[in-house]
């Protein structure tokens, strides 16, 4: 028993594994039909698809033209030509035709002449002006594609039941794919008349049939020409209740998107039949559109309320948004956003090809000097704000490239060409030197007609008006202007404040002390400032060979001490002018105003001499403490040639009078001085900017225009004083007077070119 209990209960496990298996098998044949049908509409889809690109394929934009005369070694595009121009008033030039030629001789009939456009506009034309034909012997058919053959057939058959009325049911798809692939002239419809004409632009044609089977221009065309019955037009009426409705043409000039169907008998509206892209509504897009849109519209009734209705559904409102964007772009008013896109595309791929180049360049770069590309940390993301620490060469030289790229706007830079070496300084072989020069930045791609400006030190080789280099250079090009480097000009100044004796002398202990502990860039600067009591210690040793008992004796009289305090003042207030006239972005106006602003300050302090150098000296006392230097006057004389002799009541009056005075009076003289040219240079031209212009004039700027009348665009001074005046109201109009541009190359960022052209290229 127990073995038999056994298998029963696994015939039983046998059965219910059949029976699962079963079930399975049934699942999976109707997954299989499920998918088979699925498969089965995608494929119908795409024959439909295709049907109508062999369709478009076929359509061979033929015409046969039938009864016109032959000739012997004619030429059958002039015969097209001289047809369409004489019998139909059509241009037609050789350019539009494909080809042309002559058809089989037929028994007691001429050769139809067989002709092949390049483009379908041609065809609406020549159906407008058929017309023109009528009486005459002359006859234009259309060479039919296989599909629009059969469709003519079924069209001559249906008619020759219907003998003599023609009544066109738009339930009939067959129907309605024949008045959409063949021209209104084969429809042949006799009993309508020319003004309510079933022809294509008839929007009851195209209920089922989506925008996306016509070109944009075909359905341009169809929508800006959809027929419209005129108001004289004799409707059909319909019988509601006990009364008869016809459709009222005030509704037509009410809801815009409405139209009336001669075809149809009934109102549908244009927007949704040709731009509703939805192949369903409502939620889930599972419903069809019907009243108006599928189904036509004919109770006359409640149309109104019916019309409200359809205006709010939001299928309609997308099609309207549709519509007017595709008529937009169609006519021109806005960019088709497919384009747009495409552009976008295209401007990645420019830019990725720049990239890929300015690297490969880099790495050809490297490769040719020998340099290696990786580095002791060449890996992760290349950053413009990462520490200088060896990330490689190539690394280096893309970061370096990356900087230096102007995406935003124009910005100054500092290139360097080539060197050129000069072996005389001779003004002869200087001037030969230079026309070498010349010829060498022409080579590398310059056009040295754009030069406006050179820059050089004050050596009069350099600066000479007659053989100096500048001379030579404005001898071809005039209108490039010498300007003393700026920042060599205030190292001048700097030389002439060293003729203050006590000032020299320190300069000069400075640069022995600094020799001596052989000086350093980094401990330059600081030497004295934080270290002169270990310089003292270390000038006591008197173990050390040399001159360290002058030197020491030197640094410890209350005369350098004192001077090297006013210098610290000075300098201080000098280095960071210095720097910033060494920089590439700076402009000759903002420097002479950064100098302007340093006068001001040298005034102010030589206005008040007494109170800052009293903090001065009361420093230079302490120190002088810590080592025993006491300030003392020196022995006055009645004639003194071998130092300064000024009179003073105390040391402090003393060292007043005789080193700070004349060292900040020989400062603010040696600025002023150095920087007249500047100034001259800049007299006119300097009033353009957005700063200054607020309190010009016209008059100001007319002898810069006259300097660069060649570089402006229009020369005419009243157009001229028109884009001062813009120019001028545009800076006006900026209540933060902070943001006005500063410097030359920041205001011509902001200049409009349409308006202020002439401006622009001057400053330029």
């Amino acid at each position: 028993m127990p073995t038999d209990d056994r298998v029963l209960r696994g015939d039983a496990v046998v059965l219910k594994t059949v029976e699962t298996v079963l079930k399975s098998e049934e699942l999976l044949q109707k997954i299989g039909n499920i998918i088979a049908e699925k498969i089965d509409q995608k494929i119908n889809q795409l024959i439909k698809t295709y049907e109508v690109k062999v369709s478009q394929l076929e359509d061979k934009l033929e015409k046969a033209i039938y009864g016109l005369p032959e000739s012997v070694n004619e030429d059958t595009d002039a015969s097209v030509i001289k047809f369409y121009k004489e019998k139909m008033n059509i241009e037609v030039s050789k350019e539009m035709i494909d080809c042309s030629h002559r058809l089989g001789k037929e028994e007691n009939h001429t050769k139809p002449l067989l002709v092949k456009f390049v483009s379908k506009n041609i065809k609406q034309e020549i159906y407008k002006n058929k017309r023109k034909l009528k009486g005459s012997e002359l006859v234009i058919k259309e060479d039919l594609t296989k599909k629009n053959i059969q469709l003519m057939k079924r069209v001559r058959d249906k008619y020759k039941t219907q003998k003599k009325t023609v009544d066109v049911d738009l339930t009939d798809e067959i129907e309605v794919e024949v008045a959409c692939a063949t021209p209104p002239e084969l429809l042949n419809l006799k009993n309508v008349t020319n003004e309510n004409l079933a022809t294509k632009y008839d929007i009851g044609l195209y209920i089922k049939h989506s925008h996306i089977t016509h070109t944009d221009l075909e359905l341009y065309d169809i929508f800006k020409n959809i027929w419209t019955p005129s108001s004289s037009h004799n409707f059909e009426p319909q019988i509601i209740g006990n009364k008869k409705r016809t459709f009222q043409i005030s509704w037509l000039q009410r809801f815009n998107w409405l139209a009336y169907s001669e075809v149809c008998k009934g109102s549908l509206c244009k927007v949704c039949i040709l731009f509703l892209c939805k192949s369903g509504v409502g939620k889930g897009s599972h419903e069809q559109p019907k009243t108006l849109v599928s189904v036509t519209f004919k109770n006359w009734k409640s149309a109104l309320e019916c019309f409200e209705k359809h205006s709010k559904k939001i299928y309609h409102k997308e099609a309207c948004i549709i519509a007017e964007n595709f008529m937009r772009v169609t006519e021109g008013q806005q960019k088709d956003v497919h384009l747009l896109l495409q552009k976008r595309s295209n401007e990645e791929v420019q830019r990725n090809r720049k990239v890929l180049t300015t690297i490969i360049e880099t790495i050809v770069f490297c490769g040719r000097q020998e340099l290696a590309l990786r580095g002791h940390r060449d890996s992760g993301k290349l950053s413009l704000t990462e520490l200088n620490y060896n990330d490689g060469n190539l690394r280096a030289l893309l970061r370096y490239r990356i900087r230096d790229k102007d995406e935003n706007g124009m910005k100054l830079r500092e290139d360097y060409l080539t060197f050129v070496p000069v072996h005389d300084l001779a003004g002869a072989a200087l001037a030969g030197t230079l026309k070498e020069t010349l010829v060498t930045l022409v080579s590398l791609g310059l056009n040295l007609n754009n030069l406006r400006g050179q820059g050089y030190d004050g050596a009069s080789a350099m600066r000479g008006s007659f053989r100096g280099v500048q001379s030579i250079i404005r001898e071809e090009y005039p209108r490039a202007i010498y300007t003393h480097c700026a920042s060599h000009c205030l190292n001048l100044c700097l030389s002439d404040v060293s003729k203050v004796t006590c000032i020299r002398n320190a300069f000069g202990t400075i640069n022995e002390v600094c020799t001596f502990f052989r000086r350093s860039a980094k401990r330059s600067n600081i030497l004295f400032q934080h270290a002169f009591s270990c310089i003292v210690l270390a000038l006591e040793d008197k173990d050390d060979q040399g001159n360290t008992q002058a030197l020491h004796q030197a640094i410890c009289r209350f005369s350098f001490i004192i001077a090297l305090k006013i210098s610290e003042r000075m300098l201080g207030l000098i280095y960071k002018l210095s720097q910033y006239l060494q920089s590439t972005f700076i402009d000759l106006c903002t420097a002479l105003d950064s100098i302007k602003e340093i006068l001001t300050v040298v005034e102010n302090i030589r206005a008040n001499a007494e109170s800052d150098f009293r903090k001065f000296f009361v420093k230079a006392v302490n120190i002088g403490n810590e080592f025993g230097v006491e300030p003392t006057i020196p022995r006055q004389v009645g004639s003194q040639r071998h130092r300064d002799n000024y009179p003073g009541a105390t040391p402090e009056e003393y060292f007043r009078t005789s080193i700070f005075v004349p060292f900040v009076d020989d400062l603010r003289a040696s600025l002023i001085e150095r920087f007249v040219t500047h100034q001259t240079t800049l007299a006119s031209l300097q009033t353009i900017m957005p700063r200054n212009i607020i309190n010009s004039n016209f008059d100001s700027i007319k002898p810069a225009l006259q300097f660069y009348r060649n570089d402006l665009n229009d020369t005419n001074e009243a157009i001229l004083e028109g884009e001062w005046d813009l120019w001028k109201l545009k800076w006006k109009s900026y209540k933060n007077k902070n943001d006005i541009p500063k410097y030359a190359i920041d205001a011509l960022n902001e200049c409009n070119y349409s308006l202020c052209f002439g401006f622009a290229v001057g400053a330029s």
